[in-house]
């Protein structure tokens, strides 16, 4: 039986943001079920570092590692504060999730996060089984608001977890750096809030970083609020209309995938961004990176 907690907490917000804009939007991470995926199995192995800031000023540090082996994946992001930051925020979040490459479809079957920081801690297990949701608990619950959109059982049918939304397959490899890399809608829930992220083709930026040369592709991005939501909420109404959300994919060599490089949220206090400052992106053949925080 499924545990419903409507409200997202703020300690939970940062991973979601983190995973993506479409993810994100509220961060970051995968696929529809509407969505193109290779007919081919794709093995990669991805090992990222984000800075995060607000408003030009960095507070955290985010790590991503990816595998993806034949139709499997696995997935684990950790966010801690910048150096300075710690003076002013001990936040601490983990979250991981595994799944399938499948029928067109990313397909996770587990998702588990840890927030904490001095004063309160949250945590998220899901279970999922072909893209239904059959289990979730997620901690602090939340207490019923007449406010609230209820979350129906059609909702937890063909939903990606937030790290999930970092795999993005496309067709084929010529895909990778054109329209279609953008073609498709997040049905992401959270643990407490059920929501969708769209995104659509913007055009394409070369980039010759230290982390990362070569082609991305630049997508815009809405939220749209499914349900676990307030209908009232200031928030809720400004990200509703809010059109100030980009992420920008950058494609795997060698595979049918892309991942977040740069995510960009704009909020009603100043813009959130997410850019990658390491990107290493291998073949199957190399040995495996992971990726934590320390």
């Amino acid at each position: 039986m499924v545990t419903r907690h409507p409200r997202l907490p703020a300690a939970s917000r940062a991973v979601r943001r983190f995973s993506v804009a479409a993810v994100a939007v509220s961060a970051a991470a995968a696929l529809s079920s509407l969505a193109t995926a290779p007919a081919r199995a794709d093995s990669a192995k991805v090992g990222a570092i984000y800075d995060i800031s607000f408003g030009g000023m960095s507070f955290a540090q985010g790590k991503l590692s990816l595998v993806v082996d034949g139709n499997a994946y696995s997935a684990k992001v950790a966010m801690r504060p910048a150096s300075l930051a710690r003076i002013f925020s001990s936040e601490k979040v983990d979250a991981q999730s595994a799944g399938w490459l499948r029928g067109g479809a990313v397909l996770p079957t587990r998702y588990t996060m840890e927030a904490s920081n001095s004063e309160k801690s949250s945590s998220v297990r899901m279970d999922l089984s072909s893209g239904t949701l059959k289990s979730v608990s997620a901690d602090p619950p939340t207490k019923p608001h007449r406010d609230v959109v209820p979350i129906q059982s059609k909702h937890w049918k063909g939903v990606l977890d937030p790290v999930s939304a970092v795999v993005m397959p496309v067709r084929n490899a010529d895909d990778a750096t054109g329209p279609a890399a953008c073609a498709r809608t997040l049905p992401i829930f959270d643990g407490w809030t059920r929501f969708d992220v769209p995104l659509s083709y913007q055009g394409t930026k070369t980039v010759d970083t230290k982390s990362y040369k070569g082609t991305v592709v630049v997508c815009s991005a809405r939220w749209v609020p499914v349900s676990g939501h307030k209908r009232n909420k200031d928030s809720v109404r400004y990200m509703q209309n809010n059109r100030a959300l980009e992420a920008w994919l950058a494609p795997i060599p060698g595979t049918t995938l892309l991942v977040p490089y740069r995510v960009s949220v704009g909020t009603m206090r100043g813009t959130l961004v997410v850019e990658a400052t390491d990107l290493k992106i291998t073949g199957a053949t190399v040995t495996a990176i992971t990726s934590s925080a320390d």
